[in-house]
């Protein structure tokens, strides 16, 4: 004779089975990276006109873009902000750890720029003579993730980037 509580139970052990099933498969064939500016080999803050970081400026928001051939950008979600405190961490973002790349595999070769501005966007922000900054184009040889064969490759992070002021 099953209880009213046992259902329950099975009802919410079936849904949380069938909620991991569809997290566990959307991440395949999806390639992951680190999402810092600050890497073990390398630091590429952000800096005001003043030298301090560009945590101190309200609204300033970092986004990676796929850089195609050609040279064409395709801007990548979810955007990021800075760290406000102490003041020596305002020059470096609030870190996404995994970063999915869309549309790139696991083990698959990508180019990213990273774009900071003030405002709802980088053309905006140009646009208004707002501020604004650009990195290089950084090669990332393999992103992170697992296929679906079970092969698993590291997550990288963005070494390499270092930023132009406009």
């Amino acid at each position: 004779m099953k209880t009213r509580l046992g259902t329950v139970r099975i009802v919410i052990t079936t849904f949380a089975l069938f909620s991991a099933l569809i997290l566990s498969v959307s991440t395949f064939a999806q390639g992951t990276l680190i999402f810092n500016n600050r890497t073990p080999t390398a630091d590429a803050p952000v800096s005001l006109a003043d030298g301090t970081g560009a945590g101190n400026l309200v609204g300033v928001v970092a986004q990676l873009y796929k850089v195609s051939a050609g040279g064409v950008l395709t801007p990548l979600l979810p955007t990021t902000t800075f760290r406000t405190t102490p003041p020596r961490a305002t020059y470096f973002v609030q870190a996404i750890t995994p970063f999915v790349v869309d549309g790139v595999l696991p083990g698959q070769s990508v180019t990213v720029r990273m774009r900071v501005y003030q405002g709802p966007s980088y053309e905006n922000a140009v646009a208004l003579g707002l501020p604004h900054w650009e990195s290089n184009d950084v090669v990332i040889p393999q992103l992170g993730g697992i296929l679906k064969n079970g092969q698993i490759f590291p997550m990288p992070g963005l070494d390499g980037l270092s930023f132009v002021r406009p």
